[in-house]
């Protein structure tokens, strides 16, 4: 009677795990990372890469992987199989069964140790391509936007530079023709305090507009 419990309890947890698997938002595979070849995966997984399970399971993993990512990601593995860690995270393209580019996340962690050359892990792979792209769009208006605030920049300096650095020249002449018909040596003083406070207004409009 109790192996008969024990054997309808784990009934029971094999189905909520199968739904689980079946289910999850996720795309999830369970593979031989000795070879790289699919032992499970579920529906998500996929309908992600564009391709039905049975197609997938002639396939390996490295084989869906994006031309220009592929030695990265054969380092990724490689890593993998030296280090064993608990729990990985890439980034990575993968070709889409209808030509296009996606980048997926995977996630992946020991599931079943075999013996020490062969190792079973499970791999999460999520689509990430929107948040790539949002990502890239986000940049490209920062970029911009700083294009922008330098091009605006450069022209308030120009404007600084040529309006008011024209009207304290103009200023600094007209100080000098007065210095020069004035007599009085008070006067003359003020007028030589203005002359050289123009003067470093000059210098400091020409440093701003630099």
């Amino acid at each position: 009677i109790e192996r008969q419990r024990t054997e309808k309890r784990t009934q029971r947890i094999k189905r909520r795990f199968q739904t689980i698997f079946e289910k999850a938002p996720l795309g999830i595979a369970h593979i031989d990372l000795s070879n790289e070849t699919f032992l499970d995966l579920n529906p998500k997984y996929a309908s992600i890469t564009g391709r039905t399970i049975d197609e997938l399971m002639q396939l390996r993993q490295s084989e869906l992987i994006h031309p220009d990512d592929a030695d990265a990601y054969a380092d990724d593995m490689l890593f993998l199989k030296k280090h064993t860690p608990d729990n990985q995270k890439i980034c990575r393209r993968i070709v889409h069964a209808e030509g296009s580019t996606i980048w997926v996340e995977m996630t992946f962690a020991p599931f079943e140790v075999i013996h020490e050359a062969q190792i079973h892990y499970v791999c999460l792979m999520e689509d990430v391509t929107e948040h790539k792209r949002m990502l890239a769009n986000l940049r490209d208006l920062t970029l911009h936007l700083q294009n922008v605030r330098e091009d605006e920049s450069i022209r308030i300096g120009r404007e600084v530079h040529d309006v008011i650095g024209g009207n304290l020249a103009a200023i600094k002449l007209e100080l000098d023709w007065l210095s020069r018909k004035i007599t009085d040596n008070t006067l003359n003083e003020r007028i030589r305090l203005l002359h050289q406070l123009t003067g470093e207004a000059i210098n400091t409009v020409r440093r701003a507009a630099e």
